[in-house]
């Protein structure tokens, strides 16, 4: 990746983050994280978990939604979506009912240790978790409350 477009995706990271801290300061996630690293899977799955909540929610994934790894800032992307609407699509989910869903991404670099997960839009609901630490199966599990 060019040096100018590393410079403007880490822009692009630092100012959604900065943006998602002021939309959501209370938002907490938890992520569940094994520590030792193998190679051998070809995708990173990510799982999410949302509480149920008091009123019927409407959502969706941005087909810009992307990981970044911390050590050379690649974008790598989205491959599939598992039980959520793709923009401008939605999904309902009914009042105090939990739900799941999933993403799959291409495979990270082998010296990646952590990344972001990041939709890339200009609204202020968008996806932003930071500090995803790499695990040994690149499947992950994402508690949003």
């Amino acid at each position: 990746m060019k040096q100018e477009n590393l410079v403007e995706l880490t822009s692009v990271v630092k100012k959604t983050a900065a943006l998602w801290a002021k939309i959501n300061p209370n938002k907490h996630i938890e992520i569940e994280n094994d520590s030792a690293i193998n190679f051998n899977n070809p995708k990173v799955v990510v799982h999410f978990y949302l509480p149920k909540k008091e009123q019927q929610q409407r959502i969706y994934i941005d087909p810009n939604c992307f990981i970044i790894d911390f050590e050379e800032s690649n974008k790598i992307d989205l491959l599939a979506v598992e039980n959520i609407a793709v923009f401008p699509d939605f999904t309902e989910v009914l009042a105090e009912t939990d739900y799941q869903f999933t993403l799959t991404f291409n495979k990270l670099p082998n010296n990646c240790i952590g990344f972001d997960i990041l939709e890339d839009v200009n609204r202020e609901t968008g996806l932003f978790i930071p500090h995803v630490r790499r695990n040994e199966k690149d499947i992950y599990h994402i508690h949003l409350q």
